[in-house]
Protein backbone atom coordinates (compact mmCIF):
# COMPACT_ATOMS: atom_id res chain seq x y z
CA UNK A 1 0.00 0.00 0.00
CA UNK A 2 1.13 3.78 -0.76
CA UNK A 3 1.83 5.93 2.02
CA UNK A 4 0.92 9.03 1.52
CA UNK A 5 2.86 11.89 3.25
CA UNK A 6 1.43 15.44 4.79
CA UNK A 7 3.22 17.76 6.19
CA UNK A 8 1.44 20.07 8.50
CA UNK A 9 3.61 23.10 8.85
CA UNK A 10 3.11 25.61 11.66
CA UNK A 11 1.16 27.60 12.99
CA UNK A 12 -1.88 25.53 12.97
CA UNK A 13 -4.39 27.49 13.72
CA UNK A 14 -8.20 26.82 14.69
CA UNK A 15 -10.26 30.02 15.85
CA UNK A 16 -13.75 29.67 16.75
CA UNK A 17 -16.04 32.71 16.45
CA UNK A 18 -19.31 31.93 18.32
CA UNK A 19 -22.29 34.42 20.20
CA UNK A 20 -24.71 33.49 22.44
CA UNK A 21 -27.29 35.58 23.81
CA UNK A 22 -29.00 33.46 26.68
CA UNK A 23 -30.62 34.81 29.92
CA UNK A 24 -30.31 32.46 32.77
CA UNK A 25 -34.61 32.04 32.85
CA UNK A 26 -35.29 31.29 29.28
CA UNK A 27 -39.03 30.94 28.66
CA UNK A 28 -39.84 27.46 27.39
CA UNK A 29 -41.97 25.77 24.38
CA UNK A 30 -43.17 22.73 25.97
CA UNK A 31 -44.59 19.37 24.80
CA UNK A 32 -46.29 16.44 26.78
CA UNK A 33 -46.26 13.04 24.80
CA UNK A 34 -47.07 8.85 25.69
CA UNK A 35 -46.20 6.07 24.16
CA UNK A 36 -44.27 7.73 21.16
CA UNK A 37 -41.50 8.47 23.73
CA UNK A 38 -41.50 4.88 25.40
CA UNK A 39 -42.21 2.35 22.43
CA UNK A 40 -41.97 5.05 19.58
CA UNK A 41 -38.51 6.82 21.49
CA UNK A 42 -36.24 5.48 18.93
CA UNK A 43 -38.51 5.77 15.72
CA UNK A 44 -39.54 9.87 17.15
CA UNK A 45 -35.97 10.58 17.58
CA UNK A 46 -35.35 12.77 14.88
CA UNK A 47 -38.96 14.24 14.90
CA UNK A 48 -38.43 15.48 18.75
CA UNK A 49 -35.09 16.66 17.85
CA UNK A 50 -35.66 18.47 14.97
CA UNK A 51 -39.22 19.46 16.31
CA UNK A 52 -38.06 23.01 18.18
CA UNK A 53 -39.81 22.02 21.87
CA UNK A 54 -37.18 23.06 24.17
CA UNK A 55 -38.59 20.99 26.74
CA UNK A 56 -40.03 16.90 26.28
CA UNK A 57 -42.37 15.61 28.72
CA UNK A 58 -42.26 11.73 29.06
CA UNK A 59 -46.29 11.59 30.30
CA UNK A 60 -47.19 9.53 32.58
CA UNK A 61 -45.98 7.05 36.06
CA UNK A 62 -48.71 5.67 37.57
CA UNK A 63 -47.46 4.61 40.62
CA UNK A 64 -49.53 1.65 42.35
CA UNK A 65 -50.19 1.19 46.05
CA UNK A 66 -47.09 -1.28 46.21
CA UNK A 67 -44.85 1.65 44.93
CA UNK A 68 -44.11 -0.35 41.76
CA UNK A 69 -43.94 2.21 39.02
CA UNK A 70 -45.86 1.61 35.24
CA UNK A 71 -45.40 4.13 32.08
CA UNK A 72 -49.09 3.98 30.86
CA UNK A 73 -50.03 0.45 30.81
CA UNK A 74 -46.71 -0.87 30.62
CA UNK A 75 -44.52 -1.34 34.35
CA UNK A 76 -41.03 -0.52 34.49
CA UNK A 77 -40.50 -1.20 38.05
CA UNK A 78 -41.48 -4.30 40.10
CA UNK A 79 -40.80 -4.80 43.15
CA UNK A 80 -37.34 -2.64 43.26
CA UNK A 81 -36.48 -4.27 39.89
CA UNK A 82 -36.25 -2.29 36.36
CA UNK A 83 -37.94 -4.22 34.00
CA UNK A 84 -39.05 -1.74 31.58
CA UNK A 85 -37.35 -1.36 28.02
CA UNK A 86 -33.86 -1.90 27.86
CA UNK A 87 -32.48 0.55 25.89
CA UNK A 88 -35.04 3.41 27.44
CA UNK A 89 -32.28 5.43 29.15
CA UNK A 90 -29.88 5.67 25.66
CA UNK A 91 -33.18 6.38 23.87
CA UNK A 92 -34.19 9.21 26.00
CA UNK A 93 -30.81 10.77 25.88
CA UNK A 94 -30.54 10.86 22.51
CA UNK A 95 -33.43 13.44 22.54
CA UNK A 96 -30.68 15.88 23.65
CA UNK A 97 -27.71 14.71 21.81
CA UNK A 98 -26.53 16.11 18.47
CA UNK A 99 -28.20 19.03 16.90
CA UNK A 100 -31.56 19.38 18.98
CA UNK A 101 -33.56 21.62 20.28
CA UNK A 102 -34.22 19.99 23.66
CA UNK A 103 -32.60 20.96 26.67
CA UNK A 104 -34.81 19.50 29.48
CA UNK A 105 -36.58 16.23 29.96
CA UNK A 106 -39.13 15.28 32.53
CA UNK A 107 -40.97 12.61 33.11
CA UNK A 108 -45.35 13.09 34.27
CA UNK A 109 -47.03 11.49 37.38
CA UNK A 110 -50.46 11.32 37.60
CA UNK A 111 -53.55 11.74 35.29
CA UNK A 112 -57.56 12.41 34.95
CA UNK A 113 -58.75 9.19 37.60
CA UNK A 114 -55.03 8.16 38.52
CA UNK A 115 -54.41 6.63 41.99
CA UNK A 116 -50.62 7.77 41.95
CA UNK A 117 -50.93 10.22 44.46
CA UNK A 118 -53.33 8.23 46.46
CA UNK A 119 -50.65 5.84 46.70
CA UNK A 120 -47.92 8.18 47.21
CA UNK A 121 -50.07 9.71 49.90
CA UNK A 122 -50.12 6.00 51.75
CA UNK A 123 -46.98 4.99 51.27
CA UNK A 124 -45.31 8.21 52.98
CA UNK A 125 -47.80 7.60 55.86
CA UNK A 126 -46.57 3.82 55.93
CA UNK A 127 -42.77 4.08 55.63
CA UNK A 128 -41.62 8.25 54.85
CA UNK A 129 -39.54 9.23 52.29
CA UNK A 130 -36.11 8.49 53.50
CA UNK A 131 -33.63 6.10 52.15
CA UNK A 132 -35.27 3.19 53.01
CA UNK A 133 -38.39 3.66 51.69
CA UNK A 134 -40.11 2.22 48.22
CA UNK A 135 -40.85 5.63 47.13
CA UNK A 136 -37.21 7.05 47.53
CA UNK A 137 -35.88 3.51 46.08
CA UNK A 138 -38.02 3.46 43.00
CA UNK A 139 -37.41 7.16 41.96
CA UNK A 140 -33.50 6.85 42.80
CA UNK A 141 -33.71 4.05 40.37
CA UNK A 142 -35.68 5.76 37.55
CA UNK A 143 -32.79 8.57 37.74
CA UNK A 144 -30.47 6.23 37.41
CA UNK A 145 -31.89 3.91 34.79
CA UNK A 146 -32.77 7.09 32.59
CA UNK A 147 -30.41 9.90 34.23
CA UNK A 148 -31.44 12.52 31.38
CA UNK A 149 -35.12 12.99 33.48
CA UNK A 150 -33.73 16.48 34.53
CA UNK A 151 -37.49 16.85 36.60
CA UNK A 152 -41.08 15.16 37.55
CA UNK A 153 -44.49 16.36 36.58
CA UNK A 154 -47.33 16.72 39.10
CA UNK A 155 -50.32 16.23 37.30
CA UNK A 156 -52.55 15.23 40.15
CA UNK A 157 -56.21 15.48 39.45
CA UNK A 158 -57.11 13.06 41.91
CA UNK A 159 -56.26 13.39 45.56
CA UNK A 160 -54.98 17.02 46.65
CA UNK A 161 -52.83 16.02 49.79
CA UNK A 162 -50.06 19.10 50.63
CA UNK A 163 -48.54 17.19 53.09
CA UNK A 164 -47.64 14.03 51.26
CA UNK A 165 -47.23 16.05 48.15
CA UNK A 166 -44.75 18.37 49.64
CA UNK A 167 -43.19 15.23 51.68
CA UNK A 168 -42.89 13.79 47.48
CA UNK A 169 -41.47 16.94 46.28
CA UNK A 170 -38.71 17.40 49.16
CA UNK A 171 -37.45 13.67 48.72
CA UNK A 172 -37.63 14.25 44.76
CA UNK A 173 -35.47 17.58 45.17
CA UNK A 174 -33.48 15.53 47.11
CA UNK A 175 -32.60 12.60 44.58
CA UNK A 176 -31.88 15.62 42.18
CA UNK A 177 -35.11 16.01 40.41
CA UNK A 178 -36.34 19.34 39.89
CA UNK A 179 -40.38 19.16 40.25
CA UNK A 180 -42.82 21.45 38.07
CA UNK A 181 -46.67 21.82 38.29
CA UNK A 182 -49.54 21.27 36.08
CA UNK A 183 -52.59 21.96 37.75
CA UNK A 184 -56.35 22.80 36.10
CA UNK A 185 -58.06 23.90 39.34
CA UNK A 186 -57.61 23.91 43.06
CA UNK A 187 -55.13 26.62 43.03
CA UNK A 188 -55.25 26.38 47.06
CA UNK A 189 -53.42 23.44 46.52
CA UNK A 190 -51.71 24.03 43.86
CA UNK A 191 -50.08 27.39 45.63
CA UNK A 192 -49.82 25.58 48.71
CA UNK A 193 -47.48 22.48 47.66
CA UNK A 194 -45.21 25.46 45.46
CA UNK A 195 -44.82 27.73 48.55
CA UNK A 196 -43.96 24.71 51.21
CA UNK A 197 -41.87 22.98 48.86
CA UNK A 198 -39.76 25.80 47.88
CA UNK A 199 -39.52 27.25 51.41
CA UNK A 200 -37.73 23.67 51.94
CA UNK A 201 -35.52 23.40 49.06
CA UNK A 202 -35.23 26.54 47.81
CA UNK A 203 -35.58 26.66 43.52
CA UNK A 204 -36.80 23.22 43.27
CA UNK A 205 -40.06 23.71 41.44
CA UNK A 206 -39.57 26.09 38.84
CA UNK A 207 -42.61 25.84 36.40
CA UNK A 208 -46.06 25.53 36.53
CA UNK A 209 -47.91 24.56 33.48
CA UNK A 210 -51.47 25.88 33.28
CA UNK A 211 -53.93 23.52 31.75
CA UNK A 212 -55.91 25.54 29.40
CA UNK A 213 -58.37 22.91 27.88
CA UNK A 214 -60.80 20.28 28.92
CA UNK A 215 -61.70 21.19 32.20
CA UNK A 216 -59.03 23.59 32.71
CA UNK A 217 -60.81 25.71 29.29
CA UNK A 218 -61.57 28.72 31.23
CA UNK A 219 -58.48 29.03 33.10
CA UNK A 220 -56.81 32.26 32.94
CA UNK A 221 -53.03 33.07 33.00
CA UNK A 222 -53.16 36.32 34.31
CA UNK A 223 -55.09 34.83 37.44
CA UNK A 224 -52.83 32.07 38.37
CA UNK A 225 -50.16 34.06 37.58
CA UNK A 226 -50.70 35.46 41.02
CA UNK A 227 -50.81 31.88 42.89
CA UNK A 228 -46.62 31.06 42.63
CA UNK A 229 -45.13 34.16 44.29
CA UNK A 230 -44.07 35.35 41.48
CA UNK A 231 -43.42 32.67 38.98
CA UNK A 232 -45.45 33.35 35.91
CA UNK A 233 -47.57 30.08 34.53
CA UNK A 234 -46.83 28.24 31.45
CA UNK A 235 -50.23 28.01 30.13
CA UNK A 236 -51.34 25.34 27.65
CA UNK A 237 -53.50 23.94 24.62
CA UNK A 238 -54.69 20.89 23.10
CA UNK A 239 -53.61 20.22 19.39
CA UNK A 240 -56.00 19.32 16.58
CA UNK A 241 -57.29 15.79 17.14
CA UNK A 242 -59.92 13.89 16.31
CA UNK A 243 -62.59 12.76 18.90
CA UNK A 244 -65.25 10.18 18.15
CA UNK A 245 -64.54 11.25 14.63
CA UNK A 246 -65.14 14.60 15.08
CA UNK A 247 -62.56 17.23 14.03
CA UNK A 248 -61.17 19.54 17.66
CA UNK A 249 -58.59 21.02 18.92
CA UNK A 250 -56.43 24.12 18.54
CA UNK A 251 -54.48 24.16 15.11
CA UNK A 252 -50.65 25.43 14.90
CA UNK A 253 -52.04 29.23 13.69
CA UNK A 254 -54.38 29.51 16.91
CA UNK A 255 -52.35 28.38 19.23
CA UNK A 256 -49.78 31.06 18.10
CA UNK A 257 -51.92 34.16 18.43
CA UNK A 258 -53.68 32.85 21.71
CA UNK A 259 -49.90 32.41 23.02
CA UNK A 260 -49.66 35.93 21.60
CA UNK A 261 -52.67 37.25 23.26
CA UNK A 262 -51.49 35.59 26.53
CA UNK A 263 -47.92 37.24 26.68
CA UNK A 264 -49.30 40.42 26.13
CA UNK A 265 -51.60 40.39 28.45
CA UNK A 266 -49.40 38.56 31.23
CA UNK A 267 -46.00 38.03 30.54
CA UNK A 268 -46.27 34.01 30.93
CA UNK A 269 -43.14 32.09 31.35
CA UNK A 270 -43.73 29.80 28.52
CA UNK A 271 -46.34 27.91 26.74
CA UNK A 272 -46.77 23.99 26.47
CA UNK A 273 -48.98 21.43 24.03
CA UNK A 274 -50.95 18.60 25.02
CA UNK A 275 -50.34 15.89 23.46
CA UNK A 276 -47.21 14.41 20.90
CA UNK A 277 -49.39 11.18 20.08
CA UNK A 278 -52.19 13.77 18.41
CA UNK A 279 -49.80 15.52 16.97
CA UNK A 280 -47.81 12.62 15.35
CA UNK A 281 -51.24 11.04 14.09
CA UNK A 282 -51.58 14.34 12.31
CA UNK A 283 -48.31 14.97 10.96
CA UNK A 284 -49.21 15.17 7.50
CA UNK A 285 -51.19 18.14 8.42
CA UNK A 286 -49.71 19.98 11.25
CA UNK A 287 -46.54 19.17 11.93
CA UNK A 288 -44.75 18.57 15.24
CA UNK A 289 -42.80 21.39 14.38
CA UNK A 290 -45.88 23.87 13.63
CA UNK A 291 -46.68 23.61 17.09
CA UNK A 292 -43.30 24.33 18.25
CA UNK A 293 -43.23 27.15 15.99
CA UNK A 294 -46.31 28.79 16.87
CA UNK A 295 -45.22 28.92 20.48
CA UNK A 296 -41.50 30.08 19.66
CA UNK A 297 -42.69 32.70 17.55
CA UNK A 298 -45.84 33.73 19.90
CA UNK A 299 -42.89 34.07 22.65
CA UNK A 300 -39.87 35.29 20.85
CA UNK A 301 -37.87 31.80 21.72
CA UNK A 302 -35.02 30.51 19.69
CA UNK A 303 -34.86 26.86 20.10
CA UNK A 304 -31.19 26.99 18.48
CA UNK A 305 -30.35 29.58 21.14
CA UNK A 306 -27.90 26.31 23.28
CA UNK A 307 -26.87 27.36 26.77
CA UNK A 308 -23.21 27.63 27.04
CA UNK A 309 -22.54 25.81 29.88
CA UNK A 310 -23.99 22.73 31.59
CA UNK A 311 -23.70 22.37 36.02
CA UNK A 312 -24.39 18.78 36.78
CA UNK A 313 -24.91 17.64 40.42
CA UNK A 314 -22.43 14.37 40.58
CA UNK A 315 -19.64 13.18 38.55
CA UNK A 316 -19.67 12.41 35.42
CA UNK A 317 -22.28 14.91 34.52
CA UNK A 318 -25.33 13.15 36.24
CA UNK A 319 -27.42 14.43 39.22
CA UNK A 320 -29.61 17.16 38.19
CA UNK A 321 -28.51 19.63 35.47
CA UNK A 322 -28.94 23.39 35.13
CA UNK A 323 -28.48 25.52 31.84
CA UNK A 324 -26.65 28.96 31.33
CA UNK A 325 -25.98 31.19 28.92
CA UNK A 326 -23.74 34.15 29.18
CA UNK A 327 -23.60 36.44 31.91
CA UNK A 328 -23.35 36.42 35.94
CA UNK A 329 -24.75 34.13 37.90
CA UNK A 330 -25.18 34.65 41.92
CA UNK A 331 -26.07 31.46 44.32
CA UNK A 332 -29.81 32.74 43.78
CA UNK A 333 -29.64 32.84 39.64
CA UNK A 334 -27.99 29.12 39.56
CA UNK A 335 -30.89 28.01 41.84
CA UNK A 336 -33.19 29.72 39.17
CA UNK A 337 -31.41 28.50 36.28
CA UNK A 338 -32.24 24.67 38.12
CA UNK A 339 -29.53 24.05 39.99
CA UNK A 340 -28.36 24.38 43.78
CA UNK A 341 -25.85 26.21 45.62
CA UNK A 342 -22.45 24.23 46.67
CA UNK A 343 -23.76 21.36 45.47
CA UNK A 344 -22.00 21.05 42.01
CA UNK A 345 -19.71 18.23 40.96
CA UNK A 346 -19.22 18.48 37.16
CA UNK A 347 -19.68 20.78 33.90
CA UNK A 348 -19.52 21.00 30.54
CA UNK A 349 -18.58 23.95 28.24
CA UNK A 350 -19.22 25.12 25.20
CA UNK A 351 -15.99 25.58 23.20
CA UNK A 352 -15.08 29.39 22.91
CA UNK A 353 -15.96 29.96 26.35
CA UNK A 354 -14.43 30.55 29.87
CA UNK A 355 -16.22 30.15 33.19
CA UNK A 356 -14.42 31.56 36.27
CA UNK A 357 -16.05 29.79 39.57
CA UNK A 358 -16.19 31.21 43.09
CA UNK A 359 -17.27 29.18 46.12
CA UNK A 360 -18.84 32.72 47.84
CA UNK A 361 -22.10 34.03 46.35
CA UNK A 362 -21.52 37.61 44.47
CA UNK A 363 -18.60 36.58 42.66
CA UNK A 364 -16.27 36.59 46.44
CA UNK A 365 -14.11 33.95 47.59
CA UNK A 366 -11.48 31.45 46.20
CA UNK A 367 -12.16 31.06 42.06
CA UNK A 368 -11.08 28.62 39.79
CA UNK A 369 -11.42 28.92 35.84
CA UNK A 370 -12.57 26.54 33.73
CA UNK A 371 -12.27 26.55 29.66
CA UNK A 372 -13.51 23.25 28.86
CA UNK A 373 -15.56 19.87 30.22
CA UNK A 374 -14.57 18.42 33.50
CA UNK A 375 -16.38 15.85 34.77
CA UNK A 376 -14.41 15.89 38.17
CA UNK A 377 -14.48 18.99 40.06
CA UNK A 378 -13.31 16.83 42.99
CA UNK A 379 -9.52 16.51 42.08
CA UNK A 380 -9.77 20.36 41.61
CA UNK A 381 -11.15 20.35 45.10
CA UNK A 382 -14.27 22.01 44.42
CA UNK A 383 -16.81 19.76 45.10
CA UNK A 384 -19.98 21.32 46.41
CA UNK A 385 -18.30 24.54 46.85
CA UNK A 386 -19.97 26.48 43.60
CA UNK A 387 -21.93 29.81 44.97
CA UNK A 388 -21.55 31.91 41.96
CA UNK A 389 -19.87 32.02 38.90
CA UNK A 390 -19.30 34.16 35.22
CA UNK A 391 -19.55 32.91 32.17
CA UNK A 392 -17.60 35.00 29.15
CA UNK A 393 -17.07 34.69 25.68
CA UNK A 394 -13.12 33.88 24.66
CA UNK A 395 -12.03 36.70 22.43
CA UNK A 396 -9.16 35.52 19.56
CA UNK A 397 -8.41 31.96 18.72
CA UNK A 398 -9.95 28.88 21.03
CA UNK A 399 -7.26 26.84 20.13
CA UNK A 400 -3.79 27.04 18.75
CA UNK A 401 -0.91 24.46 17.67
CA UNK A 402 2.13 26.06 16.44
CA UNK A 403 4.04 22.27 16.64
CA UNK A 404 7.39 24.20 17.47
CA UNK A 405 8.29 21.68 19.69
CA UNK A 406 10.12 19.75 17.36
CA UNK A 407 10.81 17.00 19.45
CA UNK A 408 8.23 15.09 21.99
CA UNK A 409 4.77 13.43 21.80
CA UNK A 410 2.34 15.89 22.01
CA UNK A 411 2.00 19.60 20.41
CA UNK A 412 1.29 22.42 22.90
CA UNK A 413 -1.96 24.54 22.71
CA UNK A 414 -0.70 28.35 22.59
CA UNK A 415 -4.29 30.13 23.08
CA UNK A 416 -3.61 29.85 26.55
CA UNK A 417 -6.62 27.56 27.39
CA UNK A 418 -4.53 24.27 27.89
CA UNK A 419 -6.01 22.02 24.75
CA UNK A 420 -2.77 19.91 24.42
CA UNK A 421 -2.81 17.20 21.85
CA UNK A 422 -0.91 13.77 21.61
CA UNK A 423 1.10 12.43 18.76
CA UNK A 424 -0.75 9.26 18.06
CA UNK A 425 1.29 6.77 16.09
CA UNK A 426 4.17 9.16 15.46
CA UNK A 427 7.89 8.62 15.25
CA UNK A 428 9.96 11.84 16.88
CA UNK A 429 11.54 11.41 13.48
CA UNK A 430 7.93 13.28 12.28
CA UNK A 431 9.37 16.68 13.20
CA UNK A 432 11.06 18.56 10.95
CA UNK A 433 11.08 21.76 9.48
CA UNK A 434 7.96 23.69 8.76
CA UNK A 435 6.46 27.37 7.39
CA UNK A 436 7.55 28.76 10.21
CA UNK A 437 10.00 27.15 12.94
CA UNK A 438 8.92 23.78 13.31
CA UNK A 439 6.02 21.19 12.34
CA UNK A 440 5.11 18.10 11.50
CA UNK A 441 4.73 15.48 8.81
CA UNK A 442 2.06 13.07 8.69
CA UNK A 443 2.14 9.71 7.09
CA UNK A 444 -1.50 9.74 5.46
CA UNK A 445 -2.15 5.86 7.05
CA UNK A 446 -2.65 6.23 10.78
CA UNK A 447 -0.70 9.16 12.14
CA UNK A 448 -2.92 11.75 13.96
CA UNK A 449 -3.03 13.99 17.13
CA UNK A 450 -6.08 14.12 19.59
CA UNK A 451 -7.02 16.48 22.39
CA UNK A 452 -8.75 15.37 25.00
CA UNK A 453 -11.33 17.46 27.07
CA UNK A 454 -12.15 19.55 23.70
CA UNK A 455 -15.35 18.72 22.05
CA UNK A 456 -14.86 20.88 19.29
CA UNK A 457 -18.05 22.97 18.15
CA UNK A 458 -21.07 21.47 17.66
CA UNK A 459 -24.45 21.34 16.06
CA UNK A 460 -25.08 24.54 13.37
CA UNK A 461 -22.90 26.81 15.31
CA UNK A 462 -19.82 28.84 13.23
CA UNK A 463 -16.28 28.17 13.61
CA UNK A 464 -13.35 28.63 11.56
CA UNK A 465 -10.26 26.66 10.78
CA UNK A 466 -7.10 27.85 8.90
CA UNK A 467 -3.90 25.76 8.41
CA UNK A 468 -0.24 25.71 6.38
CA UNK A 469 -0.49 22.63 4.71
CA UNK A 470 1.51 21.28 2.36
CA UNK A 471 0.77 18.00 0.36
CA UNK A 472 3.19 15.72 -1.90
CA UNK A 473 0.47 13.39 -3.44
CA UNK A 474 -3.64 13.85 -2.90
CA UNK A 475 -4.65 10.90 -5.46
CA UNK A 476 -6.52 8.46 -4.37
CA UNK A 477 -9.60 10.10 -1.91
CA UNK A 478 -10.06 12.57 0.90
CA UNK A 479 -7.45 12.82 3.66
CA UNK A 480 -8.73 13.82 6.85
CA UNK A 481 -6.92 16.84 8.77
CA UNK A 482 -9.47 17.82 11.46
CA UNK A 483 -12.16 16.38 12.63
CA UNK A 484 -14.59 16.59 15.96
CA UNK A 485 -18.06 15.01 16.79
CA UNK A 486 -20.06 11.24 16.64
CA UNK A 487 -19.99 9.25 13.48
CA UNK A 488 -23.84 9.91 12.89
CA UNK A 489 -25.45 11.63 10.11
CA UNK A 490 -25.11 15.33 10.71
CA UNK A 491 -22.70 14.74 13.83
CA UNK A 492 -19.15 15.02 12.54
CA UNK A 493 -17.26 17.61 10.89
CA UNK A 494 -14.27 17.13 9.51
CA UNK A 495 -11.69 19.37 7.42
CA UNK A 496 -10.24 17.47 5.22
CA UNK A 497 -8.29 17.58 1.55
CA UNK A 498 -8.75 16.02 -1.48
CA UNK A 499 -7.77 15.67 -4.84
CA UNK A 500 -11.51 17.53 -5.88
Amino acid sequence: MRREKYCFFAPLIIIFSLIFSTSAIAKESVVFGGGPLYAGAAANRDIIRNSGFTTVILWTIHIQSNGDLAYNDTKIVQNGVYIGKSTWGAEVHAFKEGVTSVRRIEIGIGSWLSGAFESIKNLIAAEGTGPNSTLYKNFKLLKETVPAIDGISFDDEVTYDVASSVQFAIMLSDLGYKVTLCPYNNSWYWSSVFSQTNAARPGTIDRVDLQCYAGGGGNNPGTWNNYFGGLKVTPGLWCFHYENGVATGTVPSSVQSKMTSWNNSYNIAGGFMWLLDNMLDNQGTYPVAAYAAAINNALSIDPSDNPVVSLYQHLDYDGWSAYMGLGAYTAADIVRAGGYDNDATSLQIAPGYKVTLYDGDNFQGNVLVKYADDSNLVDDGWNDKLSSMIIEAIDGPVAHWQFNENSGSSAADSSGYGFTGSLINMEQTAWGTGRQCSGLTFDGVDDHIVVNGYRGVSDGLSRTCTAWIKAEDLTGGYYNILSWGARLNGELWVFRLGSQ
